[in-house]
């Protein structure tokens, strides 16, 4: 895309059980990723 337009967003958040802030993060970076790769299968899916 070149026209500025917004393709895909999303958010996530985490919890570490040892409460660490790099824990937290790779959950959220995680979930985040996982919903991405979900939606873009679930739009190539559609006819």
């Amino acid at each position: 895309m070149e026209d500025g337009s917004i393709a895909w967003s999303g958010s996530g958040s985490g919890q570490a059980e040892y409460g660490t802030v790099q824990g937290a993060a790779e959950t959220a970076v995680k979930k985040t990723a996982d919903k991405l790769f979900k939606d873009i299968l679930k739009e190539k899916a559609a006819p």
